[in-house]
């Protein structure tokens, strides 16, 4: 009798152990694949995968995961989501860490929509991707959506050549034109697969279609603003005209797009960037006019998901931001929304503590954030051959004069180098153009930036930047108002008020 209980038993832990291998194994993601071209050796398969309603650039609620290429091209990694549906990039990471795009055809608004349990095999050559397995139509349809190229070799010459002679109605006209026609090419490719997606697969891939193509526009016209030479009044009205004629769409699925939810974010913010003044951008707009257009849209997941997004994306840009966090936090009501945002607060909120730096200076001697308690600390970050770091290494000159002047030693400005190598580093310093004498130099080199502990803890996207820390070693604030915007003085204000 205790044998057949025993064998029983040992019968229903082994069904019991198979059953949870099974769930386990179904709850995993799985990606091998193969390249056809020959790779660097050392190159690497770099998987980015995003926090639900995260967008492209939140490096701080993202995972990255890596596994080496094998001489033959080939590869294999898996990992456990965080949620039932998320979107990843693929890039490579060559020998000296230079990241490069899977194919030709992708850009930084290539992003995947995968689900738990899929397993795929990618065959992957210069200009295409083709998914088999677990997912492989969900997968093959958005690889056909961006293959679809935006600007046919036949239509970039005219379009060019408007650009050339410097006329803004027509450029505009035109450029969004071929924008929206290659959008409605995409939408039909989409169709064509709508049998063999659920619905709510099919309606997310549909406004991240939309989005990348929006986010185009956007993007590409805040880069043409005056760089082409424009008339710029005609150039902003054809701009203005286009995001005052887009319909609002109120439908929920759009929330997890990531690319609709920053189209929407950039149309905002252009908005409020070009109705300001009538012959040139606004780059001093309050936060505050974003977030009264946002705020009559329907409470729903979509505006939650552009609030928050609203929020991080300005926070470094626009002092007043975190002043408006306990307002806007209210107005959210989707969990994971919620924790996102507080997740961002905890790290960047002012009054919080800041991130626990241990950096290295020009000599190798490490510096860490408890050596300076008892002193302000504002840190200047930049990178070799950033321009606006040249500007913002001018401006604080005058920040440091100032206090100078009036004798104040409980102060330590920091010079901070995000450069991927030593080299470049010091190159940089070398130049005289991103650090001030009184400045200690330090470095994150040795990672890229958005991939340093230091910058995924702050969300900071770029440089320059500023950093300002109280005496006691939290945050006063992690966008400070940009003293190249009005000589310093809104943050030497800021800084005197918290010595």
């Amino acid at each position: 009798m205790r044998k057949i209980l025993f064998k029983i038993i040992a019968c229903f832990i082994t069904c019991l152990w198979v059953i949870v291998s099974i769930v386990h194994a179904q709850s995993d993601i799985t990606i091998a694949g193969r390249f056809s071209k020959e790779l660097p050796k050392g190159t690497k398969l770099h998987l980015i995968v995003l926090d639900e309603y995260a967008l492209p650039n939140w490096y701080a609620f993202s995972t990255s995961y890596k596994r080496a290429i094998s001489t033959d091209g080939s590869f294999k990694l898996s990992f456990q989501p965080k949620s039932s549906k998320l979107f990843v990039s693929f890039k490579l990471e060559g020998p000296q860490q230079e990241y490069n795009y899977l194919n030709s055809l992708d850009n930084n608004f290539t992003l995947y929509l995968m689900e738990v349990g899929d397993s795929l095999q990618m065959d992957i050559s210069d200009d295409n991707i083709n998914f088999s397995g677990r997912g492989e139509d969900r997968m093959n349809c958005q690889q056909a959506i961006y293959g679809n190229q935006i600007f046919p070799r036949n239509s970039i010459l005219p379009l060019l050549r408007q650009k050339e002679r410097k006329n803004s109605s027509d450029y505009v006209k035109s450029f969004i034109g071929l924008i929206e026609k290659n959008l409605q090419t995409k939408l039909t490719i989409l169709d064509l697969y709508k049998n063999d997606l659920n619905d709510s697969v099919f309606q997310i891939i549909k406004y991240n279609t939309i989005g990348g193509a929006y986010l185009t526009i956007c993007s590409q016209l805040w880069l043409d603003k005056g760089k082409a030479g424009f008339d710029f009044p005609v150039f902003r009205q054809e701009y203005l005209n286009w995001l005052s004629y887009l319909p609002k769409d109120d439908n929920e699925l759009a929330a997890y797009a990531p690319l609709y939810i920053k189209y929407l974010f950039e149309r905002e913010r252009s908005r409020a960037a070009y109705t300001k003044y009538p012959d040139k951008i606004a780059h001093d707009f309050e936060f505050t006019d974003i977030l009264q257009t946002i705020t009559t849209r329907i409470a729903n997941k979509q505006r939650e998901a552009l609030l928050t997004a609203t929020a991080i994306n300005l926070a470094e840009r626009k002092a007043g931001v975190q002043d408006t966090a306990a307002g806007i936090y209210k107005m959210l009501k989707d969990p994971t929304i919620k924790h996102l945002f507080e997740r961002w607060q905890l790290k960047t909120g002012n009054h919080v503590p800041a991130y626990a730096f241990s950096l290295p200076d020009t000599s190798g001697r490490i510096h860490r954030l408890e050596d300076f308690k008892g002193k302000m600390v504002l840190m200047d970050l930049w990178f070799n051959g950033c321009f606006g770091c040249k500007y913002m290494n001018k401006e604080m000159r005058k920040i440091i004069d100032h206090f100078k002047s009036k004798k104040t030693k409980n102060i330590v400005f920091i010079s901070l180098s995000v450069d991927k190598t030593r080299k470049a580093w010091i190159n940089g310093l070398k130049t005289k153009e991103y650090s001030q004498p009184e400045q200690l130099k330090l470095s994150t080199y040795g990672t890229s930036w958005y991939e340093s502990p230091f910058y995924k803890h702050y969300n900071f996207k770029g440089a320059p930047q500023l950093l300002l820390v109280d005496k006691k070693g939290n945050v006063i604030s992690s966008g400070p108002p940009d003293p190249r915007l009005d000589g310093g003085k809104a943050l030497i204000e800021l800084m005197e008020k918290n010595l």
